[in-house]
């Protein structure tokens, strides 16, 4: 009950601090101050009028102060807010730098791999018939392992446009957030 008055507190001063900046405000605040001297002709004294302008503007500059405060405070509930997201976004990045780091090392191993068959290959390109029974054994195993390595090749590629994916989601979470 207590929070749900709040709430309502809250929302309706937060209303009056964005009226007292619009231009109806500044309009209604000149009629009542030059309304305040308006009383001279029904016979208020000066001292009278002095009194109930310097008493409403005091007033006014209480609440007024109060009403910023209570904005500066929501203001910086909310940069609070973003800046926790702001830092979960940049533990995210970093995981996903990791990410990037780890398939980029297994990409240079595939690489290696593969080099080392178009080396077999070469090497068996250029053996003697009489070994032609091993070459095709040799030629199975390299098609094993030429499809596996394109399997895995497959993989990473996959792995990356993911990874580039969240990492764009973050970034556009982080300018939508922002804004």
């Amino acid at each position: 009950m207590q929070k749900n008055f709040n709430r309502k507190l809250e929302k309706m001063t937060l209303g009056i601090t964005g009226w007292i900046g619009s231009p109806l405000s500044i309009i209604l605040h000149t009629i009542v101050f030059i309304g305040i001297f308006v009383l001279k002709y029904f016979n208020v004294s000066y001292e009278e009028i002095m009194l109930i302008l310097t008493t409403i503007v005091s007033l006014e500059a209480i609440y007024l102060s109060l009403f910023i405060q209570m904005s500066v405070n929501n203001n910086l509930k909310t940069i609070e807010g973003v800046e926790e997201d702001i830092e979960d976004i940049q533990e995210d990045m970093e995981e996903t730098q990791t990410s990037i780091d780890m398939i980029d090392n297994n990409f240079q191993k595939l690489a290696i791999d593969v080099r080392e068959i178009s080396g077999e290959i070469e090497r068996i390109e250029t053996e003697d018939e009489p070994e032609q029974s091993k070459m095709v054994s040799s030629l199975s195993n390299l098609h094993r392992m030429l499809t596996k390595v394109s399997s895995e090749i497959s993989s990473i590629e996959t792995d990356i446009k993911n990874l580039k994916d969240v990492n764009l989601k973050q970034h556009t979470n982080v300018k939508v957030g922002k804004k």
